[in-house]
């Protein structure tokens, strides 16, 4: 794990992925559920007040992310999102994680909590459908149920229904695509983790993708990391993450409440 970027990083740092992660899952245990003002007043708050930023400022915001808190702050209309399809870039897939861990035993649960997590920033049907079909994968790879990157069955918008058949399975590298997309986020996440057979294959190939490449990480490490477990991630990359114990200490705390739920 190397510093630098552009925004010239320590190594272990991050970026909005794993701030605004780290605020949905605040909001989802302070609130017991999903509370869109209490979300995107979190939000707001790490976008002005750096909060969730491990460095203390928020140095890195998507537009579509931006435009919709500043609609929130005018109107007081927490879910601000655009429902422009031109819109449907990855920034709610990238924070998805908290989610399945929170209604880890429900499935109504998490596709409601992760459609309505989406449309406080992005209301987009496609960012929306990706959130929806990604959360249940992770639940499932979380509770350790079989093959659960198989073909499947979506009903819902085409382009991510053929993702989730399968498609992506037939791509080579030239052909996956990482930007900011959530339809190409999704396909590379999917793609890193099902053409590996490790946690650090599967982020060192998503990362090396380039372009999106922090969200194309974020997205395949909540995979990858549902799939194989904590116990999978590098030794020597914990070492050096930054606030390593407190994201820890946060995501016992969601297992917790699921296991509560499921009682």
């Amino acid at each position: 794990m190397l510093g630098g970027g552009p925004f010239d990083l320590a190594a272990g740092q991050w970026t909005d992925d794993s701030a605004m992660a780290l605020a949905l899952a605040d909001s989802l245990l302070n609130c017991q559920g999903l509370d869109p003002h209490d979300l995107a007043t979190r939000f707001v708050r790490w976008w002005q007040q750096g909060e969730y930023s491990c460095t203390g400022t928020c140095f890195d915001i998507g537009i579509t992310t931006q435009q919709a808190l500043a609609r929130f702050i005018s109107s007081g209309e927490p879910y601000a999102g655009s429902t422009h399809p031109r819109t449907a870039g990855n920034g709610s897939l990238m924070r998805l994680a908290p989610v399945a861990l929170f209604a880890l035993h429900d499935a109504i649960q998490a596709d409601q909590l992760a459609r309505d997590q989406s449309r406080v920033t992005h209301a987009a049907p496609q960012a929306i459908e990706a959130c929806a079909f990604f959360v249940q994968i992770l639940r499932e790879a979380i509770l350790g149920e079989p093959d659960v990157l198989r073909p499947r069955t979506w009903s819902g918008d085409s382009v991510v229904a053929a993702i989730a058949a399968g498609s992506w399975r037939q791509k080579t590298r030239d052909e996956i695509r990482s930007s900011g997309y959530v339809v190409h986020t999704l396909e590379a996440a999917l793609w890193a983790v099902g053409t590996t057979s490790n946690f650090e294959d599967a982020l060192i190939l998503a990362v090396n993708l380039g372009d999106d490449a922090d969200t194309v990480g974020a997205v395949t490490g909540q995979l990858a990391g549902a799939l194989y477990g904590a116990s999978a991630i590098p030794e020597r990359w914990l070492h050096l993450l930054a606030w390593h114990s407190g994201i820890l200490a946060t995501a016992d705390r969601l297992l917790v409440d699921a296991r509560r739920g499921s009682s």
